[in-house]
C-alpha cells in the first residue's frame, strides 16, 4: 500500500483485516481508523515514507518469526505527486483507449518527463496541456480489462522511484445504435453516396459524449445547425459500420476534442445511392417534372397533361412520345427506377394486346433527354393509356410532395361527325301509300348511308339521318287487295340505331328502328298503277360500318 496526494494532504490506507486494528498513530500526521481504512491527514511535508503504528485489538498480535508484536509499525510510502484521472471512467473492452491524468502544481513541472505505467505496461504520452497551474497528460492506455484502471508515474533515470498514482473505475459503454434518415424524414438502412443523411444517436453518456467520425475513403461527416450528417464517397461500396469517438468536453484546451476511445455501431450498413423519387408529371409541378408526354412536332407540339382525356388528331398518331428529362434530375436524386406501362384499346373498349408495353427504365442524370415513342394506334379513336410509376417504393414517404405514379390518357380522334354505309335487313316494315299498295313488308334488304354525330369517345349517336336503296317485299308480299308490294325503292329519313356488337368498327352489328319516305323507282319506271311515293317504318338489323369521320 502507499499514500498519494491526489486528494490533497489526506489519504486512505485500506486494511486487509480491519477487525484486528482498533487504532493507529502516525506521529506528526493524524490517523484515524474508520470503515476498514486508515484515514491519514495533516501531512505537513512530503517525505519518502510515513511510519504508522497500529494498535491491535486485545489478544491480537503480529508475529515475526519467533517474535510477537502488539503494536507493529508499518512504513507506508508517500507518493509526492497528487494525480487523478479526470477523463472519467475508463471504457472496458475497447482497443486503443486513452486517459487524461491531472498532475497537480507540485509536480506539474516534471510531468512531461515522468514515465507512465499501467498493469505492468509502459504507456505512451500522446499530449500534454497546462491549465490552472496543473498539467494534464493524455496517455494511451490500450485495452482495459477488469473493473479498475490504475496509472502509475515514476521518475526516469537511476532514481526510478514512484511519484504518483491515479485510479479510475472501468465500465462498458453501451453501443451507439445510430439511426439514418433523409431530409424529408424517410428512415433508411444504408449510407447514401449521393446525398447526406441525418444521423441520430445517444450523444451524451455521463461526463462524456460520442461524436461521429469520418472514415477516409468511405464516408464524410459534417455538422450544421446542430445536426450531424453522413454521406458516402462516390464510388464507395460494400458494408460499413459507423465509427464514434468518445470525448470529454470538460477537459481543458485541445484535450476537449481528443478521441479517448473509438467505438463502432454494431450494425454494418451498405453504401449505395439513395434513389429519391423526383416529380414525375403532375400538372402542379409546372415545367419541372422529369417525364412529359408530347404530341405533334415543331410549333404544333402540345404537352399532354396527366389526369384527363386528351384528344389528338388521328393523323398525329405517330408523333406522340414520352420525354424523360434527365437534365432536370439533381445530382443527389440518384437513379430513378421507373416502370412504364402502355395500353391501347379500340373505340369499342376492347384491348389491342399486340400494342401492350411494360418496361422497366433506369434514369440517371444526363445532358440530353430520352424519348419513348407511342406505338400501336391503328384505328380512329383508339385510346392510349400511359402510366409511369416509381419502382423504388421503400423510399416513398408520406411527406413527399409528388405522387408515386402519373398517368396520361389520349384519344386519337378529334372529329365530331360520321358518315358511313351499312347493310340493312328490315323485318316487318309497314308501308303507308295508296290503298292498294299499303301493308306489311316481311322481307327486305338494302344499303343505307347514315350520318350522325360522334361523342368525345368516338361513339356514334343513336339518332341519325339515313338514305339508301332498298328491295322491299322480297317474299312476294301482297296488299289486302291482292296487289304485289315487291318493289325497288329509294328511302330517306330518320333512324334510331343501337349497336349490339363491335361498336364503331367495320363489323358493327346493330338493331334499328326506321322512319323513311319512300320513292318506288321500279313502279314509276315500269308504269305500274298506284303512287310511287310512300312512307315506311319498322325495325331492322344492320351489319357493317364503313365510312369516314368528319
Amino acid at each position: 500500500m502507499s499514500i498519494d496526494l491526489a486528494g490533497g494532504t489526506a489519504s486512505r490506507i485500506p486494511l486487509v483485516h480491519p477487525e484486528a486494528v482498533v487504532g493507529a498513530d502516525c506521529g506528526a500526521a493524524s490517523c484515524d481508523v474508520s470503515g476498514g481504512v486508515v484515514v491519514v491527514g495533516g501531512l505537513s511535508s512530503v517525505s519518502g515514507a510515513l511510519p504508522v503504528r497500529l494498535r491491535l485489538a486485545p489478544r491480537v498480535v503480529l508475529q515475526h518469526g519467533d517474535t510477537v508484536d502488539t503494536a507493529p509499525v508499518v512504513q507506508v510510502p508517500v507518493l509526492p505527486c497528487a494525480m487523478s484521472i479526470v477523463s472519467g471512467d475508463a471504457l472496458r473492452g475497447v482497443d486503443a483507449s486513452r486517459a487524461v491524468v491531472r498532475v497537480d502544481a507540485r509536480c506539474a513541472g516534471e510531468a512531461r518527463s515522468l514515465r507512465w505505467y499501467s498493469a505492468g505496461r509502459a504507456l505512451d504520452v500522446l499530449g500534454a496541456v497546462d491549465d490552472g497551474g496543473a498539467t494534464f497528460m493524455l496517455l494511451g492506455v490500450g485495452r482495459v480489462e477488469g473493473d479498475e484502471l490504475v496509472v502509475t508515474a515514476s521518475r526516469g533515470g537511476a532514481d526510478g522511484s514512484i511519484v504518483g498514482q491515479a485510479r479510475a473505475r472501468a465500465r462498458t459503454l453501451p453501443p451507439p445504435h445510430a439511426t439514418l434518415g433523409l431530409d424529408d424524414g424517410t428512415a433508411i438502412d444504408f449510407v447514401p453516396t449521393n446525398r447526406p443523411a441525418t444521423v441520430g444517436w445517444a450523444k451524451t453518456l455521463g461526463t462524456g459524449q460520442l461524436s461521429l467520425l469520418p472514415v477516409e475513403g468511405v464516408y464524410d461527416v459534417s455538422t450544421r445547425d446542430g445536426e450531424t450528417t453522413v454521406q458516402g464517397q462516390r464510388g464507395a461500396g460494400g458494408l460499413v459500420a459507423l465509427r464514434f469517438a468518445w470525448r470529454v468536453p470538460s477537459l481543458p484546451g485541445a484535450l476537449a476534442a481528443a478521441d479517448l476511445a473509438i467505438v463502432s455501431d454494431p450494425v454494418e450498413r451498405p453504401l449505395h445511392e439513395a434513389s429519391v423519387p423526383a416529380p414525375l408529371g403532375a400538372a402542379a409541378m409546372g415545367p419541372t417534372p422529369i417525364v412529359e408526354l408530347m404530341c405533334g412536332s415543331g410549333s404544333n407540339a402540345q404537352r399532354v397533361l396527366p389526369g384527363s382525356d386528351a384528344h389528338v388528331s388521328y393523323a398525329d398518331r405517330d408523333a406522340c412520345r414520352l420525354v424523360f428529362h434527365r437534365e432536370r434530375l439533381s445530382q443527389d436524386a440518384g437513379a430513378q427506377r421507373l416502370q412504364l406501362d402502355v395500353d391501347v384499346t379500340r373505340v369499342d373498349g376492347t384491348a389491342r394486346p399486340e400494342a401492350h408495353l411494360s418496361q422497366s427504365i433506369v434514369l440517371r442524370r444526363g445532358d440530353q433527354p430520352r424519348f419513348a415513342w407511342i406505338k400501336g394506334v391503328v384505328g380512329p379513336f383508339d385510346r392510349v393509356t400511359v402510366r409511369v410509376s416509381h419502382a423504388d417504393e421503400p423510399l416513398w414517404s408520406d411527406s413527399a410532395h409528388e405522387e408515386p405514379s402519373v398517368q396520361w390518357s389520349i384519344i386519337f380522334g378529334t372529329e365530331h361527325w360520321r358518315l358511313y354505309g351499312t347493310t340493312a335487313i328490315p323485318t316487318g316494315l309497314y308501308r303507308v301509300s295508296d290503298r292498294a299498295h299499303s301493308g306489311i313488308l316481311s322481307l327486305n334488304f338494302g344499303v343505307v348511308m347514315r350520318a350522325t354525330w360522334l361523342d368525345s369517345q368516338g361513339h356514334e349517336g343513336f339518332l341519325g339521318l339515313e338514305g339508301g336503296m332498298m328491295a322491299v317485299g322480297l317474299a312476294n308480299d301482297v296488299s289486302p287487295e291482292g296487289q304485289s308490294l315487291t318493289q325497288v325503292a329509294t328511302v330517306a329519313g330518320l333512324g334510331l340505331s343501337v349497336p349490339i356488337a363491335n361498336r364503331s368498327l367495320a363489323t358493327e352489328t346493330s338493331i334499328n328502328l326506321h322512319a323513311w319516305f319512300e320513292y318506288e323507282v321500279s313502279r314509276d319506271l315500269g308504269g305500274e298503277p298506284g303512287s310511287p311515293l310512300g312512307f315506311v317504318f319498322g325495325p331492322s338489323i344492320s351489319i357493317g360500318n364503313i365510312g369516314t369521320n368528319l
